[in-house]
């Protein structure tokens, strides 16, 4: 889950704390049998730095027999000074070894505009991260998204392959107004549009619906599928998406999917919903619900995230590296290899950090305030 935050504005006084309210939990709940409450089943933390912006992303499942919270995964961001994610690294909890592991991350690369021009995702495969999917983005004058192409690696051939393409049309307005979706065919070696949709927009301008409709490839004809309804507050956030399919037989749309969101007082978000529709009506199938809290930031944009010099001993390291830090207890660190393939997150307890689990080689490790280090770990 993606939270987006924007770098806090300069302030006059360079040792200011500037209050902000920051998302800090998420809980992820289920209906009961009654259909009257929600059972909890997961929760999700974000951790930021001192400018608001979020680097790390945890989430705890439910241990239904145990009835205890146990950590499952989590996302490491490193970004932009705007916020904007350059690279995101996800990892699963290995509870044998009592760390968390990577298995997948993406990258984004910007250009002058900051427009997203390449996303690229990679495995962790035999201690590496190995190409999977690559999107090349394109932009037109106005900086509007037109087309997108998207690639996947051929590891026996060493090349990559085209997979499906997407395309914008702009209105007037620089809003949507089709969107065309087409997968590549080996055989002609040309994509082949298979997906129409048609964007509506209220007076306010706010999106009201989305319609879809895909090729017959027997006909050869594109036929009505399905759209989405959307209901609009008065600041244009979304409050219901209704998905319908569309019925040949009945010459009719149905539902059979709804998202539905409130707002607090503030304008963010407070619950998110999922129905699902069953015996004519909607039904619920989860809930989350959104916790905020005010965090005190440094409002002084001179002072560059990530400097502080980190001292490592002893180096070479056989089991342990001491680190200095202000932490007198538990703290994130962050550790890659010599290739900046990022390994783990790890936890440095009372300015100790366990190498005993690392294969002997050149790594780098930061914590949430300092830049990247290198030590060296040894047989």
């Amino acid at each position: 889950m993606e939270l987006a935050n924007k770098y806090y504005p300069n302030s006059p006084n360079p040792s200011a704390q500037v209050p902000k309210k920051l998302l800090d939990s998420v809980h992820y709940s289920n209906p009961d049998e009654t259909m009257t409450d929600y059972i909890l089943l997961e929760r999700y933390f974000y951790y930021y730095d001192k400018f608001g912006i979020n680097h790390t992303e945890i989430r705890l499942s439910l241990d239904e027999v145990n009835k205890t919270w146990e950590k499952s995964d989590s996302i490491a961001h490193e970004r932009k000074g705007n916020g904007d994610i350059v690279t995101s690294t996800y990892f699963k909890w290995n509870s044998g070894l009592n760390r968390f592991e990577g298995y997948f991350r993406y990258t984004n690369t910007y250009d002058a505009n900051n427009n997203l021009i390449l996303y690229q995702d990679y495995e962790w495969v035999d201690q590496k991260w190995l190409d999977d999917t690559k999107i090349e983005s394109f932009y037109d004058p106005q900086n509007n998204n037109i087309r997108n192409i998207a690639s996947s690696w051929n590891e026996s051939l060493n090349i990559w392959e085209y997979d499906s393409k997407e395309e914008f049309i702009y209105n007037l307005d620089n809003e949507i107004s089709e969107f065309h979706r087409f997968v590549w065919d080996d055989v002609t070696s040309e994509f082949v549009l298979r997906s129409k949709y048609y964007y509506e927009y209220d007076q306010m301008e706010f999106l009201v619906e989305r319609i879809e409709y895909r090729l017959n490839r027997n006909t050869k004809e594109f036929e009505l599928y399905g759209k989405i309804l959307f209901q609009n507050n008065s600041h244009g956030q979304v409050l219901i998406q209704t998905y319908q399919s569309y019925d040949k037989s009945l010459g009719e749309f149905t539902n059979f999917l709804r998202y539905r969101d409130s707002y607090d007082q503030d304008q963010d978000l407070e619950y998110s919903y999922l129905d699902f529709w069953s015996s004519e009506m909607f039904k619920n199938a989860n809930r989350y619900k959104y916790h905020y809290s005010i965090h005190d930031l440094t409002s002084d944009a001179a002072d560059v995230t990530y400097q502080k010099h980190l001292s490592i001993s002893p180096v070479p390291a056989y089991d342990r590296i001491m680190i200095n830090t202000t932490n007198d207890h538990q703290l994130n660190a962050f550790v890659k290899d010599i290739n900046g393939n990022q390994v783990f997150i790890a936890k440095i307890e009372n300015g100790i950090y366990s190498v005993q689990d690392l294969v002997p080689g050149v790594y780098f490790i930061r914590t949430e305030d300092s830049r990247w280090t290198r030590f060296i770990k040894i047989e």
